[in-house]
């Protein structure tokens, strides 16, 4: 829990608002949910083009703003990982980099010990499958915004019944 303080209030001082747990539940939002709830009950599997084109939009915006208050190193694999854990800390949810992976030289393992996105398919009736998709794109967008070479895969998944969740990155 201290990482999650400290990182909270070094947020704060770089200018992170105080005010994102009511963003997040703000009007917009539901507003937002609900329509993706109808999208995807409308258009089924069709609608995750769109989804991951969208995730991947948002995910890179944030990615970027994240980048602009770090200063993040574009050829450091450690920093292609920065703006997931920082999504998880502010999620509430710790996460540990694992330097030595193993999933090959070249490459680096964030564990997430729960799903960052969980609240986002609240309600809706999608499978583990649309969740890491979702979860995927707005994941790369995240380390594209560091290194557009960034390749992200999503090797355990929360949603799918794994005790955690571990994204594996490398530069393309």
């Amino acid at each position: 829990m201290d990482r999650y303080v400290n990182f909270a209030k070094t947020w704060k001082m770089v200018g992170v608002t105080s005010r994102l747990r009511w963003q997040q539940n703000n009007s917009l939002g539901r507003f937002n949910k609900y329509l993706l709830i109808r999208f995807i009950d409308r258009y089924g599997d069709k609608a995750m083009e769109v989804i991951s084109e969208t995730g991947l939009t948002v995910g890179y915006e944030d990615g970027k703003k994240i980048c602009d208050n770090l200063h993040l190193d574009s050829g450091s694999l450690r920093a292609l990982l920065i703006p997931i854990e920082a999504i998880s800390l502010l999620a509430g949810v710790d996460s540990d980099i694992l330097v030595e992976s193993n999933y090959g030289p070249g490459s680096i393992c964030l564990r997430v010990d729960d799903c960052i996105y969980a609240t986002l398919f609240d309600g809706m009736n999608v499978g583990a499958d649309f969740k890491t998709n979702a979860c995927a794109s707005y994941s790369t967008g995240l380390t594209r915004a560091v290194n557009e070479k960034s390749r992200v895969r999503v090797v355990k998944r929360r949603c799918a019944g794994d005790t955690y969740c571990e994204f594996v990155v490398n530069l393309g």
